[in-house]
């Protein structure tokens, strides 16, 4: 595995109670909407993710390469290919 992946992200999530009752917790969004490319965040750095890692204040956030707030890491590498990419991050991930 190359150290050079992408990871892939996702720019919001949901947030339910679990079993409706106590603190809200962050979900995955039912419609995931654009997979982002996580900018300057490689594969190394998440070798150990096997669960989504959400991150809920501002200074968690990650930049994708379309300049989009990316607030959920995928424990998964970015795909070009992958029919919900987002069309400029798939561009600029093929050009790095």
């Amino acid at each position: 595995m190359s150290s050079k992946q992408l990871i892939a992200g996702l720019d919001r999530f949901d947030k339910e109670r679990p079993g409706g009752r106590g603190v809200p917790q962050p979900v995955l969004p039912l419609n995931i909407g654009k997979v982002h490319a996580i900018k300057d965040f490689l594969f190394q750095h998440t070798e150990i993710y096997t669960e989504p890692q959400f991150c809920e204040h501002p200074m968690e956030y990650k930049n994708a390469l379309c300049g989009a707030v990316v607030k959920v890491v995928l424990p998964k590498m970015f795909d070009p290919g992958d029919p919900d990419v987002c069309p400029e991050c798939s561009v600029a991930g093929y050009s790095r």
